[in-house]
């Protein structure tokens, strides 16, 4: 194996020890730079701190955990009074030349003094547990010892070579050929200690009973296969024939006897080895680990980031530092990445939990400074990785805090999850914590909300975790309730004690997981604790994916402990109690069960609002309010639109975004009437819109999106209560599906950034009507008041000035699988799914798609209201073909408008499913997956309802993967 000296994975389990610790600004000379590493990230005891702390922690016993780093041994047997008979600068690799190295801890006890140094009882204990109750009691605080990541440990066991699943005390038991390998060629005292373990019949056999052999014989006594006769050499490099290798151990097998060894080791009063006689290990036993390393360890390093570690150890306990510890005393030989990682693929993402809840201390240090920075209230906690789009999601966050409430500034922390995320927050002056983890990207955002939720409240700390993609503009805290173990945001709109839990809604809309809050001291935690243990997996055994959105997997699980253990869990929202169990349907209850679990539901339109309530339908307004207490960009997209266009963007990044010569084109687009006069029809209020994108592209400007469109085209203008709170004027998303406007033309403008007086100041316009100084005209802002749509006849005719290229035509189809009145629960709770109007998928300008709105918009307003989207799909601007009769491949997704054929990505399956299925069916957490595994399914069954999703693009990326 191999020490890894990368600052860039800097890994928080390494600074337990720091958790009581103050520090202060000296340290003993280090090698390869690692001082000024040091230096960047502690502040160094003083001396007199340095002989408290070392004092308190003698004699030291060192938890030497397998696969960990041996080469620990140098640094303690080179410390001050430690081992005075070893000699000054002790290398292991120098005086065991072929690694060999039970003679060094044999020896320990001759040289090595008692009082500052606890050796094992026998060189073959070198991997002894912590012990029973009475002995971690005697060890407390005195503690030290090296961790490793447990995936990468236990690969570093398989590729090792080492006899970790021999049976020592059965003879008869071992099961694969050991070789004479290259790290156990020979040792010193070779008479004394056996190096080589047992091999199968007809290998080299080694004698365990000394006894048997000639006792004229110094060294390891093996048989001969030919002869059978007993054969030694001092050198066991020369007496081993070459061809005997080592075969290897199944990795399946390694895995089992592997998984919770650490736990083992730290909490278990049995050996780990041989590791074929383990104690169960279960996640109890990880439990007892996590709480030992925390009260019972005095050092605590990473292999991972070794020469950090040493230097750490040396700045807590004294000590100069020297070479023999930073290099590797047994380096393995198997190839590994850049950054000294072996490659997990080969694990088929298999993961040990029980060591993962050890390791998962690299959580400790985040836990400690979430504790610092905690006030006279509760934390605000958002995290972000790194790269622009996300890293400015979490620093408008901050910068609306800061202009909103800057009272709140002191207790917001945001969490950089890399260090590009760390300097592209840094430098605004907010409070930054750099926390970086060895889980995998994905996995690491899937747990991260949960992880810091769960470490929150075994500090003791009162917060809440909160997307990035949130603008606060007031102190939410106060209106909590502090009266819920969870108070907890909602996708619902209004009335949401009418629809939560409801066996017909979609569990994702219950519970919002963009603002968590945890009532420290309450029953929140053992529930967290099994969520994270549930989902522990990405990918299950058959490559069954875990659902990528977890909200949706942390809503069925929440009604599932409901159901099973009813009435542990408790839901409220304002005045309403109900029941979180879908099996009761959501019904209003009367007291609930003493010690229950609360979970208050947090009011959508008031406090914490989701995207449709604030962006779309200003909800707020019909409450007399001026804005919530905080809005989420969810169930709006694209994001960036959204929340630049309602002008919550606070990041300073106009010339950054439209560079240093945009070429903005702006348009006059026609007023609505007013009442009592009727509106003009849709496809001639979004004609304009369309002539204007075409010349805009034609012309290689930006094009600044109308804001007086009119909003009595909107299907939800009543139903929503859009007449009351946006009015007449609408911008084009009020009808428009966004994704596919952006997707065709990127370069356009949100007219709502275009009216910021910034902009303007920027950028101001120069009034245009005439044709051909529009089209000369060298201003970064162009008005053109003349008519947009003769304009673009124009263009298109090409007579002399830059001909105009139609925009692209294609068929734009009624999503039948977004639309949650179509949902199976909806239909089977209300007796039939909803249907599209007749002809209502059609041909059409390709950027504007009407009947595919986003979210509470088009897919849930007859959920919600009753009252269908009707909007053709076209918005009223059909294409000259008609849609081809022949669709090929319909269920890649083909569609044609008349000899045009192209990809569509809202096609649905041809013919349509009755009913949509439940959208995470390919998963491990959906009813389907459930059923089965209850054995309710049999496979035929399963198999069925699994072909019905196949071929949508969320089935595609679950199903593809499963093995069958």
């Amino acid at each position: 194996m191999g020490f890894l000296a990368t600052p860039a994975r800097r890994h928080g389990l390494l600074f337990l020890c720091l958790w009581h610790s103050t520090w202060a600004s000296s340290v003993e000379e280090c090698v390869d730079g690692s001082v000024e590493l040091l230096q960047r990230h502690l502040r160094v005891l003083e001396e007199d701190e340095t002989d408290r702390r070392l004092q308190a922690a003698l004699p030291m016993f060192w938890l030497h955990i397998p696969k960990c780093g041996t080469t620990f041994v140098n640094t303690l047997i080179n410390m001050h009074h430690f081992c005075p008979s070893a000699g000054e600068n002790f290398d292991l690799s120098l005086l065991a030349p072929h690694e060999c190295f039970n003679p060094v801890f044999a020896m320990c006890q001759s040289f090595c003094n008692p009082n500052f140094l606890e050796c094992y009882e026998h060189p073959s204990a070198m991997h002894s547990p912590v012990g029973n109750a009475t002995e971690y009691a005697r060890r407390k605080g005195k503690l030290v010892g090296f961790f490793r990541q447990p995936e990468q440990r236990v690969l570093s066991a398989y590729y090792d070579g080492h006899g970790w699943l021999e049976d020592f005390s059965n003879p008869d038991s071992s099961k694969f050929l050991f070789r004479c390998n290259l790290s156990y060629t020979g040792c010193l005292d070779s008479g004394k200690f056996w190096c080589d373990r047992r091999g199968s019949p007809g290998s080299w056999t080694k004698i365990d009973d000394r006894r048997t052999a000639p006792r004229t014989m110094t060294g390891p006594v093996f048989l001969d296969p030919e002869t059978g006769e007993a054969r030694c050499h001092d050198s066991l490099g020369a007496m081993c024939p070459k061809d005997v290798r080592f075969k290897g151990y199944p990795l399946q097998d390694l895995l089992e006897a592997f998984k919770g060894t650490m736990a083992a080791q730290i909490a278990s009063p049995h050996d780990i080895i041989p590791f074929v006689h383990q104690p169960p290990r279960d996640l109890a036993l990880g439990h007892q680990a996590v709480q030992r390393l925390r009260e019972g360890f005095a050092f605590v390093g990473l292999t991972e980031e070794w020469d950090l570690s040493i230097c750490l150890f040396h700045a807590m306990f004294g000590g100069p530092c020297h070479s023999s510890e930073f290099h590797n005393a047994r380096p393995g030989q198997h190839a590994k990445d850049a950054d000294g990682l072996y490659d997990t693929s080969i694990l088929q993402g298999y993961q040990d939990e029980i060591d993962g809840l050890v390791y998962a201390e690299d959580l400790a240090p985040l836990g400690a400074q979430l504790a610092r920075a905690s006030g006279d209230g509760p934390l605000l906690v958002t995290w972000s990785t790194g790269g622009a789009v996300f890293a400015r999601q979490a620093l408008n966050l901050a910068l609306s805090v800061r202009r909103h409430v800057p009272q709140l500034e002191a207790r917001l922390v945001l969490v950089a999850l890399d260090e590009q995320a760390q300097q592209e927050l840094q430098p605004f002056g907010f409070h930054v914590v750099l926390h970086q983890s060895t889980l995998e990207v994905d996995d690491l955002i899937w747990k991260f909300r949960w992880q810091v939720l769960l470490v929150g409240l075994q500090q003791n700390l009162s917060l809440a975790v909160c997307d990035s993609d949130v603008v606060f503009f007031q102190d939410p805290f106060p209106l909590l309730g502090f009266d819920a173990d969870l108070e907890i945001a909602t996708e619902h709109l209004d009335q949401v004690h009418q629809y939560l839990w409801k066996p017909w809604v979609r569990p994702e809309d219950d519970l919002s997981t963009g603002f968590i809050y945890a009532r420290p001291k309450g029953g929140a935690e053992q529930l967290l604790e099994q969520f994270l243990q549930e989902n522990h997996h990405a990918v299950l055994p058959g490559r069954l994916l875990r659902d990528p959105f977890d909200q949706r997997v942390f809503n069925k699980f929440v009604r599932r402990k409901a159901s099973e253990c009813a009435p542990c869990i408790r839901g409220f929202y304002l005045d309403h109690e109900l029941e979180a169990s879908t099996s009761l349907g959501g019904q209003t209850r009367g007291q609930g069960g003493q010690g229950a679990l609360r979970i208050r539901v947090l009011d959508p339109v008031k406090v914490f609002a989701n995207g449709v309530n604030f962006f779309w339908r200003r909800a707020h307004l019909q409450h007399g309010l001026a804005r919530p207490a905080a809005a989420h960009a969810n169930g709006v997209g694209p994001k960036s639109y959204y929340m630049e266009d309602r002008q919550v963007w606070y990041v300073d990044d106009l010339p950054d975004r439209f560079g240093p010569s945009p070429r903005f084109l702006r348009y006059h687009h026609p007023v609505p009437a007013l009442p009592p006069a009727a509106p003009a029809p849709l496809a001639a209020d979004l004609a304009p819109l369309a002539a204007a994108l075409e010349v805009a592209k034609a012309l290689g400007r930006r094009l600044v999106l109308p804001s007086t469109l009119d909003c009595r085209n909107c299907p939800a203008y009543e139903a929503y209560g859009l007449n009351e709170t946006v009015g007449l004027n609408c911008t084009p998303d009020y009808f428009a599906y966004m994704f596919r406007l952006y997707h065709v033309h990127p370069d356009v403008v949100p007219a709502g950034v275009a009216a910021q007086e910034s902009f303007q100041a920027l950028w101001p316009h120069e009034r245009v009507e005439d044709e051909e100084v529009l089209v000369r005209s060298g201003s970064d802002m162009v008005l053109f008041s003349g008519d947009i749509l003769a304009l673009r006849d124009r263009l298109a005719l090409g007579t002399g000035i830059p001909a105009l290229q139609r925009s692209s035509c294609s068929f734009h189809e009624w999503p039948h699988r977004f639309m949650a009145c179509r949902d199976e629960a909806y239909a089977r709770h209300f007796g039939g799914a909803c249907r599209p109007a007749s002809r209502q998928s059609a041909c059409g300008v390709e950027a504007l798609v009407c009947c595919v709105s986003h979210h509470g918009r088009a897919d849930r307003m007859q959920y919600y209201t009753g009252l269908p989207w009707d909007l053709p799909c076209h918005c009223g601007l059909p294409c000259d073909g008609p849609p081809s009769s022949t669709v090929a491949a319909p269920a890649s997704g083909v569609r044609c408008c008349g000899e045009r054929c192209g990809w569509a990505g809202e096609a649905n399956v041809v013919p349509p499913a009755a009913t949509n299925v439940e959208k995470d069916l390919p998963f491990a957490s959906s009813s389907l997956m459930a059923s089965f595994a209850a054995g309710d399914l049999e496979p035929s069954e399963a198999g069925e309802l699994a072909s019905s999703v196949c071929s949508s693009p969320y089935g595609r990326s679950g199903w593809s993967t499963v093995d069958p």
